[in-house]
């Protein structure tokens, strides 16, 4: 691919509702375990 088909790909998903909804939904169900692993991160890195 050509890096203007991409860039034209990327840009069309920036407008895309249902796309940006899907991926909305998919962060907000990994929330909790992010939380998760930064605090145990942050627990690990301090002893």
């Amino acid at each position: 691919m050509q890096r203007e088909q991409i860039d034209r790909q990327f840009a069309a998903i920036a407008d895309d509702k249902v796309y940006q909804k899907a991926q909305l939904a998919l962060a907000e169900s990994f929330a909790n375990s992010d939380w998760e692993a930064l605090i145990l991160g942050e627990v690990w890195h301090m002893n």
